[in-house]
């Protein structure tokens, strides 16, 4: 069974935990389903903007669907908050994307 398949039948049960809605985006990108993954991260994002992680997941889904000019937006807001917002994503890995990107312009 996919981990997503896991953290989708969790949301049924709180549909409105924006941690399950992160952990589903976070194993959709792991298995490759990076479009899918935008739904989940775009809750986490309207519930919390300043979501580092979240903000560098959807970077990440953006690059990796060719779509440059939206991922730069989201890594740069990544960037930004990685100063004083606590996370897990890294300014180095951030800034690694964002080269990725400045290579698909």
């Amino acid at each position: 069974m996919r981990p997503s398949h896991t953290f989708r039948e969790r949301l049924k049960g709180d549909p409105d935990n924006p941690q399950f809605h992160f952990t589903l985006g976070q194993a959709l990108v792991e298995e490759g389903d990076f479009e899918q993954a935008l739904v989940p991260l775009t809750y986490c994002l309207e519930v919390k903007e300043d979501w580092l992680d979240a903000q560098a997941l959807m970077g990440r889904c953006y690059l990796e669907l060719r779509l440059p000019q939206k991922a730069k937006l989201h890594l740069q807001q990544a960037l930004d908050l990685s100063g004083h917002v606590p996370g897990k994503t890294s300014q180095e890995e951030i800034h690694s994307l964002l080269d990725q990107v400045e290579g698909a312009v």
